[in-house]
Protein backbone atom coordinates (compact mmCIF):
# COMPACT_ATOMS: atom_id res chain seq x y z
CA UNK A 1 0.00 0.00 0.00
CA UNK A 2 1.34 3.69 -0.60
CA UNK A 3 2.22 5.94 2.22
CA UNK A 4 -0.46 8.71 0.81
CA UNK A 5 -3.45 7.49 1.86
CA UNK A 6 -2.14 7.74 5.75
CA UNK A 7 -3.68 10.07 7.81
CA UNK A 8 -2.18 11.94 11.38
CA UNK A 9 -4.87 11.61 14.51
CA UNK A 10 -5.83 14.73 15.53
CA UNK A 11 -5.72 13.26 19.08
CA UNK A 12 -2.28 11.17 19.34
CA UNK A 13 -0.94 12.25 16.23
CA UNK A 14 0.29 9.14 14.83
CA UNK A 15 -0.14 8.00 11.58
CA UNK A 16 -2.99 5.85 10.56
CA UNK A 17 -5.22 4.64 7.85
CA UNK A 18 -8.84 5.37 7.62
CA UNK A 19 -11.65 3.06 6.71
CA UNK A 20 -12.25 3.03 3.12
CA UNK A 21 -15.64 3.47 3.78
CA UNK A 22 -15.53 6.44 5.39
CA UNK A 23 -11.78 8.14 5.14
CA UNK A 24 -12.99 11.40 3.18
CA UNK A 25 -13.96 12.52 6.65
CA UNK A 26 -12.45 10.09 9.44
CA UNK A 27 -9.90 12.74 11.65
CA UNK A 28 -9.22 10.19 14.43
CA UNK A 29 -7.50 6.66 14.67
CA UNK A 30 -9.45 3.90 16.02
CA UNK A 31 -7.20 4.02 19.67
CA UNK A 32 -10.03 3.88 22.61
CA UNK A 33 -8.63 7.00 24.06
CA UNK A 34 -8.74 8.91 20.33
CA UNK A 35 -11.89 7.56 19.80
CA UNK A 36 -13.09 8.85 23.31
CA UNK A 37 -11.46 12.56 21.89
CA UNK A 38 -13.57 12.32 18.99
CA UNK A 39 -16.74 11.70 20.71
CA UNK A 40 -15.99 14.54 23.03
CA UNK A 41 -15.31 17.19 19.82
CA UNK A 42 -18.41 16.03 17.97
CA UNK A 43 -20.30 16.37 20.97
CA UNK A 44 -19.39 19.69 21.64
CA UNK A 45 -19.89 20.57 17.96
CA UNK A 46 -23.63 19.36 17.78
CA UNK A 47 -24.00 21.16 21.24
CA UNK A 48 -22.13 24.94 20.12
CA UNK A 49 -24.93 24.63 16.82
CA UNK A 50 -27.22 27.31 17.45
CA UNK A 51 -30.32 24.64 17.10
CA UNK A 52 -29.19 22.55 19.72
CA UNK A 53 -29.28 25.24 21.96
CA UNK A 54 -31.25 24.56 25.49
CA UNK A 55 -30.87 21.22 24.76
CA UNK A 56 -33.45 18.80 26.56
CA UNK A 57 -35.38 21.56 27.66
CA UNK A 58 -38.81 19.41 26.98
CA UNK A 59 -37.57 16.86 29.66
CA UNK A 60 -36.51 19.74 32.67
CA UNK A 61 -39.94 21.37 32.31
CA UNK A 62 -41.44 18.07 32.21
CA UNK A 63 -39.53 17.41 35.62
CA UNK A 64 -41.11 20.61 37.36
CA UNK A 65 -44.27 19.28 36.77
CA UNK A 66 -46.69 16.37 38.52
CA UNK A 67 -45.66 12.61 37.62
CA UNK A 68 -48.70 12.06 35.60
CA UNK A 69 -47.71 14.80 33.18
CA UNK A 70 -43.89 12.83 33.24
CA UNK A 71 -45.85 9.54 32.41
CA UNK A 72 -47.57 10.80 29.41
CA UNK A 73 -44.72 12.80 28.11
CA UNK A 74 -42.82 9.32 28.51
CA UNK A 75 -45.42 7.66 26.98
CA UNK A 76 -45.44 9.78 23.86
CA UNK A 77 -41.98 10.07 23.26
CA UNK A 78 -41.96 5.83 23.13
CA UNK A 79 -45.24 5.97 20.81
CA UNK A 80 -42.47 8.39 18.77
CA UNK A 81 -39.86 6.13 18.73
CA UNK A 82 -41.46 3.36 18.41
CA UNK A 83 -43.68 4.54 14.99
CA UNK A 84 -40.24 5.87 13.18
CA UNK A 85 -39.26 2.30 14.08
CA UNK A 86 -41.87 1.00 11.96
CA UNK A 87 -41.68 3.39 9.64
CA UNK A 88 -38.24 2.21 9.43
CA UNK A 89 -39.29 -0.90 8.77
CA UNK A 90 -41.97 -1.19 6.55
CA UNK A 91 -39.99 2.24 4.10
Amino acid sequence: MAGGNRRKCKCCLKLFRPDPRNRHHQRYCSEAACRAASKAASQARWRAAPENQGGGSIMRSAASRPPSYRVRLLRLVQQVALSREISNIFG
